[in-house]
């Protein structure tokens, strides 16, 4: 029976993306895109293996377990090290057997780049949210810190006492523009 479109997408194993709209999303272009490109991804790193793709491709399915192991044991014996181990360790009753002892150096340099990739793009998602979190705290800093500077105006403290209060957290150059900000802000 063939599966209805909302099943296809609650399904864990298969998604589809439009890379067409990723492309002009969040750009100033006002036309729509002349060609639609759609791409189906389908996770094939299931640990069970219950995967009807990887139950009708016996390479596919031990592909998928050889990566398996290597990421159960890159934390234990290094990235390096698990790779090779995983590459050699293939089975011989498994179809992919010979190939790989075949082109046993490359497809472990291959994968080293893939991995390092993923670690790659795993590090800059993180630092871009400690990024985002520090930056995230500054700006709430300041918003407060503005805040609180046009209350002092509002009370008639001179730009030294305000000075003298926050000492190396305000600069005169931020103190002259705030105080510009709020001679604007109270003439509206």
């Amino acid at each position: 029976m063939a599966k209805s479109k909302a099943e296809g997408q609650n399904n864990p194993f298969r998604r589809r993306l439009s890379i067409s709209r990723r492309l002009f999303e969040n750009t100033e272009i006002d036309r729509k895109p002349s060609v639609f490109v759609s791409v189906k991804c389908i996770n094939i790193n299931t640990e069970d293996g219950s995967h009807t793709l990887l139950e009708a491709s016996r390479p596919l399915m031990e592909y998928s377990a050889r990566m398996e192991r290597i990421r159960e044991r890159k934390d234990v014996i290094g990235l390096d090290n698990a790779i090779t181990e995983a590459l050699k360790q293939v089975p011989e009753n498994y179809v992919i057997h010979d190939a790989v002892k075949a082109a046993l150096e490359e497809i472990r340099n291959m994968l080293l780049a893939e991995f390092d990739e993923e670690q790659y793009r795993q590090a800059v998602t993180e630092e871009g949210y400690e990024d985002g979190y520090s930056e995230g705290i500054r700006d709430g800093h300041r918003d407060e810190r503005r805040k609180t500077v046009f209350r002092m105006f509002e009370k008639g403290m001179s730009d030294q006492d305000i000075l003298d209060f926050y000492g190396s957290l305000i600069s005169e150059e931020e103190l002259s523009t705030l105080r510009n900000d709020w001679t604007i802000h109270t003439k509206n």
